[in-house]
């Protein structure tokens, strides 16, 4: 008797080191991930060039994804939020635009293109953490270089996201 009572105690206290909060037993919840969201980038090129403009948020999104950790804010629900404005996007826009979308961290930029000669000016501001906002600037001299650049600063965006959040915790 007093063995099935022991047992019983035992497996009471197991269960509550396990499931009761604060015991330091249980493995802690996984955060929610962050939100990102990739604004269109402000195009300074040929015409023949706007393609761009999807593509480098294409490449940003798919590349940023990172389960559990770094969550994109849905491409329809960006494009919703910055219908309507005709000029280039500020940083105080993109901002203002990040926190409508409930966004944690937005990126923005732009594309110019003179000559033979391709510039990509990055920005990736945090919303809701502390952290100075991060700017990324390449020049290539050719279209096939823009790729490799923009999987970069897509990397870059990871690394400093992950280090936010470590400080974080």
């Amino acid at each position: 008797m007093k063995i099935k009572t022991m047992v019983k105690t035992v497996v009471a206290v197991l269960f509550c080191m396990t499931f009761w909060p604060g015991t330091g037993v249980a493995a802690e919840p996984a955060s929610a991930p962050v939100k990102v969201a990739v604004l269109p980038f402000n195009m300074h090129t040929p015409s023949q060039l706007l393609y761009l403009q999807d593509g480098i948020r294409d490449m940003l999104a798919s590349r940023l994804g990172w389960e559990g950790k770094v969550q994109v804010v849905d491409r329809s629900a960006v494009d919703q939020a910055v219908r309507g404005i005709k000029s280039d996007i500020s940083a105080e826009e993109a901002q203002r635009l990040g926190r409508a979308l409930k966004a944690d961290y937005v990126v923005f930029g732009s594309l110019t293109g003179i000559g033979q000669t391709i510039s990509l000016d990055a920005k990736m501001i945090p919303l809701s953490a502390k952290g100075e906002p991060v700017s990324f600037a390449t020049q290539t001299k050719t279209l096939d270089d823009i790729v490799p650049q923009v999987n970069l600063f897509a990397q870059e965006i990871d690394r400093l996201i992950d280090a936010f959040r470590h400080r974080l915790q």
